[in-house]
């Protein structure tokens, strides 16, 4: 096994669980807050997308993809409290947007060679950023 299948190994897993968690949940339930002040899924899984396009575009942004109209207006720090679903996305476009996103982190990393995914560089330093 090379650093490349270790990756997406990793990845693979992680979309594992985490699909099989969301799986089951309505939009009305992604918006559930377990205790007072904490975020809802909504606006956990809409904070994981903006942090994997954000690492993209850090890293390797060559492959970066857009992410839907507004989104880093309605997934920020500032948003975590909305609760109105008319202003956040639904959970069909949330995993639309998490899938376009993790297709650019893959394709950016099957581009890197063995060598240089062993020896740990960042991405924007292998594809000449």
């Amino acid at each position: 096994m090379n650093a490349r299948d270790a990756i997406i190994i990793s990845i693979d897993c992680g979309n594992m669980v985490a699909l099989a968690y969301l799986e089951d949940l309505t939009d009305a339930e992604m918006l559930h807050r377990p205790a007072p002040g904490a975020n809802h899924i909504n606006w956990q899984l809409g904070h994981l997308v903006w942090s994997d396009h954000h690492h993209l575009e850090m890293g390797a942004p060559k492959f970066l993809k857009p992410l839907p109209d507004g989104f880093t207006t309605l997934y920020n720090a500032e948003t975590a409290k909305v609760d109105d679903p008319t202003k956040l996305l639904t959970k069909a476009e949330l995993l639309a947007a998490r899938e376009v996103q993790q297709q650019a982190t893959i394709e950016a990393l099957y581009q890197q060679t063995d060598e240089e995914l062993e020896r740990g560089n960042r991405l924007d330093d292998l594809i000449g950023q």
